[in-house]
């Protein structure tokens, strides 16, 4: 009873808030310019006009807020908010460098990091934004509330936080996000959110009542999609008797019509419940679908109301249904509670690699014809039925071991590629070898993309937008044919350029100069001249054989030690 009632004095307060707000708010709607834009206290925008464009750290124009290693702090935006980011209307922030925005410790006000109204929000570019609750009754980091349109949130690049502040009183709530669309027509609700890129991470903060990372309420349907990059929910610290920590909670209130679809395309999504003593649930949904596709990750302790499906891996390790699908392989150290079970189904791996530890408490079930690789450590205090299979940790060649070690200890050797090293390569391997180098030296990711008809591969995407990479003909990319010894020339030569470091123009001095591609013969000349790439022996490149992992990672090497 005391959770309906509490639930409903939400509601009321969030209703009389947007009653509240003056008639040219609530007429934004989304598609429409800005008519309210308050910066860390400065009035950018006051009804529809253009009052300053730019602060310390900021600048305005044409619906983009560009920040540059801003630092912004709560100002009273509202009788009951303040925020350091206030918008009315559409906004899009472009990051640059490293920013934050944080909720202040204002009497009688409640502290937002970010508080978009009647809009949508876009945050994109090649930087960090950390956007903080501050102190009160209710303090998320995030909020998109929406009356009269719906609710829309995409993350297109860079790293975006959103993590709740410290919520008082005995109702405390402090989200990471929290979004609602309440409009009283069903065609102005619903909430959108997309991450097509970048890093999003969201967490609760603390608070007697429910801190729970993304807190989502609409009268119609909820939509959460992962198209590419990565998205970290958890709850926070819930302190009361009756507390409620999720990492993802959807609510439609209208359950004839509304619903709730998560899908994980290309990326990979981590929902996790908090510290709640009433629930503390990794994703709660109302009648929803979560589907994840063929190239998408889902990892989260536990689900209700949810349906799992489609053709790609996940991991749901907290609960007594817990359940491997696909081939999953844990990213970092995990935990698997007392009383939870997880099944490991034929045809199912959940592998941990080198370096990840597994700590089991619960019990763990190994159908025939399911897998538990163990490369890394498993600390079993619980129950393992069935097999373990122990998997040694590959080595590379002898010959190529300490710069092989030494790539991977820079950063620029992705955890997919630190096995098989005589295996040849594939055109896509290597374009994920030359995005972590090249990300791994600039300390920005990639936001643009050039994509093509045969794969939706991100690092494919980033190096073909940047000119390092080119298809094979008919928009086609041939991600999965092997990589030869010309084309890995090139790719490092225009990789060099784009990092701003052009190698120097050099004609090659091999025997097989006449078999080399027109297309590649002046990259072969560059690297053999920088000595990054040297000839198979009889003084021959070859220019069509084979290039395998460890050569590819050597070679990168070689160039990172030039460019850095």
């Amino acid at each position: 009873m005391k959770l309906k009632k509490k639930l409903l004095s939400t509601l009321l307060a969030c209703v009389l808030i947007l009653g509240m707000l003056p008639v040219t708010a609530l007429g934004a709607g989304s598609g429409a310019p800005l008519t309210t834009l308050i910066v860390g206290g400065t009035t950018v925008i006051n009804q529809g006009i253009v009052q300053t464009v730019s602060g310390n750290g900021w600048s305005y124009a044409d619906g983009v807020l560009t920040l540059n290693n801003a630092n912004l702090t709560g100002s009273v935006v509202t009788e009951y908010e303040n925020a350091a980011i206030y918008a009315v209307g559409d906004l899009t922030i472009q990051m640059v460098g490293t920013n934050t925005a944080t909720g202040s410790q204002i009497q009688d006000t409640s502290g937002i990091g970010i508080f978009i109204n009647d809009g949508s929000l876009t945050v994109t570019g090649d930087g960090t934004l950390t956007a903080s609750g501050g102190m009160g009754s209710i303090c998320p980091g995030l909020v998109i509330s929406g009356r009269n349109t719906p609710s829309s949130l995409s993350v297109t690049g860079g790293h975006l936080i959103a993590k709740g502040g410290t919520a008082t009183g005995d109702y405390g709530e402090s989200y990471g996000v929290y979004v609602n669309s309440l409009g009283m027509q069903e065609e102005l609700t619903g909430v959108k959110i997309d991450v097509n890129g970048g890093n999003f991470s969201i967490a609760g903060g603390v608070g007697s009542y429910n801190t729970t990372g993304l807190y989502v309420h609409t009268l119609m349907d909820f939509t959460l999609s992962v198209n590419a990059g990565t998205m970290d929910v958890t709850g926070g610290v819930c302190t009361g008797n009756d507390g409620i920590s999720d990492g993802i909670f959807a609510n439609c209130v209208d359950a004839e019509f509304g619903n709730s679809q998560l899908s994980v395309i290309n990326g990979t999504l981590t929902a996790i419940g908090g510290t709640g003593s009433q629930r503390s649930d990794g994703i709660i949904t109302s009648s929803g679908l979560a589907q994840v596709g063929p190239n998408g990750s889902l990892l989260t302790n536990s689900v209700q109301d949810t349906n799992l499906s489609g053709s790609g891996s996940w991991l749901v390790y907290g609960s007594l249904n817990g359940v491997v699908n696909g081939s999953f392989t844990l990213s970092s150290d995990l935990t698997v509670p007392k009383d939870a079970r997880i099944t490991i189904p034929a045809g199912a791996t959940l592998t941990v690699p080198k370096d990840v530890t597994l700590t089991n408490n619960g019990v763990i079930s190994v159908a025939e014809g399911g897998t538990l690789a163990v490369q890394g450590k498993l600390v079993d205090n619980g129950v393992v039925n069935g097999t373990v299979t122990q998997v040694p940790v590959e080595q590379p060649s002898s010959w190529a071991a300490q710069q092989v070690n030494a790539a991977i200890s820079a950063g620029i050797v992705p955890a997919s590629l630190q096995s098989k090293y005589t295996q040849t390569a594939t055109r896509a391997e290597f374009c994920a070898l030359a995005v972590a180098m090249y990300e791994t030296v600039t300390g920005t990711e990639i936001t643009d993309r050039l994509t093509f008809a045969d794969t939706s591969d991100p690092n494919v995407e980033k190096m073909a937008a940047l000119g390092v990479v080119n298809g094979t003909g008919g928009n086609n990319f041939s991600p999965n044919d092997p990589l030869n010894r010309e084309q890995a020339a090139t790719i490092l030569a225009r990789l060099s350029d784009a990092l701003g470091k052009p190698i120097s123009a050099s004609a090659p001095t091999f025997n097989d100069n006449a078999s080399i591609s027109s297309w590649a013969f002046d990259s072969v000349g560059q690297v053999q001249a920088a000595k990054i790439m040297e000839g198979t022996g009889g003084n021959n490149f070859s220019p069509a054989v084979g290039y395998s992992r460890e050569q590819c990672i050597i070679t990168m090497m070689r160039l990172y030690d030039q460019v850095k």
